[in-house]
């Protein structure tokens, strides 16, 4: 009888402690840390094709859950408050209005803990994410698990892929229009640098504060097939979904069409002056124009000559 007492209680904890283990692993198919950063590159059959960073600058408790705020969007869902449920592995995104009855004042993103074929409903998207993959695969050099889900919509479908102690590293859009996707070129994740961590050679000159913004002409102008662009950006406090105070900085190249055809920044800035680099190797001789926004609102736009 005590044998089968002894017995009873170990199996007991054994199970205890998988059900422990599986919420742990599930929390490290996206590990959110503050000091985080991710490097994409999106491309799409459009012929765009631009590099952009999302970073994890500060953490915050709402209503006893623990949410991340990011600097810029992540691949499909953007940015803003994000968080892993720890009990149920699901990923959620914070919204004040149009959220989920089943979870107040959030927006389920994908369950992290779905095995292959499994289904979540999301309320936003108006259909159910199902789980397609749990393969491995090939990020950063590095052979991952992963969790892959497809949602579909009338124009077509969306892929979003995440790896095991990486985070979202691709996604992938079909529709009548055409296709496109992100891909994880880098990132800084829990103290370890993987893959290229170089976004476009952005230097911040001096500590000094900046009575107000400044874009300076690029130089040299003509260029092949590299130019620097100098900016200046002053302490802002009035900006309620800047955390600390430190604006949104957006520096976008178009063509002569007014297409945008690279995005050399996109995340917050402490005040200062800086410069950075747009190798333009991959692009065609002409005029190409180069705009800052502060915060989504354009501040200011030049002119510049490529000439291979």
């Amino acid at each position: 009888m005590k044998k089968i007492i002894l017995f009873s209680l170990m199996f007991l904890m054994f199970n205890v402690q998988s059900s422990f283990s599986t919420d742990t692993l599930t929390l490290k198919y996206f590990p959110l840390s503050v000091g985080n950063v991710y490097k994409y590159n999106y491309s799409s059959s459009a012929g765009l094709n631009y590099y952009y960073k999302a970073r994890i600058i500060k953490d915050t408790i709402i209503n006893s859950k623990k949410y991340f705020i990011t600097s810029s969007s992540f691949p499909g869902f953007g940015g803003g408050l994000i968080r892993v449920d720890s009990a149920t592995g699901n990923l959620y995104k914070r919204f004040n209005s149009g959220y989920c009855s089943y979870s107040p004042y959030e927006i389920l993103i994908d369950s992290l803990k779905a095995h292959k074929n499994d289904t979540a409903y999301v309320c936003d998207s108006g259909g159910n994410h199902i789980c397609i993959d749990t393969n491995i695969a090939n990020v950063l050099n590095m052979s991952v698990r992963k969790k892959a889900f497809e949602r579909y919509n009338f124009e077509g479908f969306v892929t979003y892929s995440y790896g095991y102690g990486i985070g979202i590293f691709g996604t992938f859009e079909f529709s009548s229009f055409g296709s496109g996707g992100d891909w994880l070129v880098g990132a800084y994740i829990n103290g370890v640098l993987y893959g290229d961590t170089l976004l476009t050679g952005i230097e911040k000159l001096n500590e000094l504060i900046p009575e107000k913004y400044s874009l300076y002409q690029n130089y040299p102008n003509p260029f092949n097939p590299t130019t620097k662009i100098k900016f200046e950006v002053p302490t802002t406090l009035s900006i309620p979904h800047a955390p600390d105070g430190n604006p949104y900085i957006r520096l976008s190249i178009f063509d002569i069409l007014g297409r945008e055809v690279a995005i050399l920044l996109n995340e917050q800035l402490t005040p200062g002056t800086y410069t950075i680099d747009w190798n333009a190797s991959a692009f065609p001789s002409g005029i190409y124009f180069y705009s800052i926004y502060i915060d989504e609102i354009r501040k200011d736009t030049k002119t510049m000559v490529l000439l291979k």
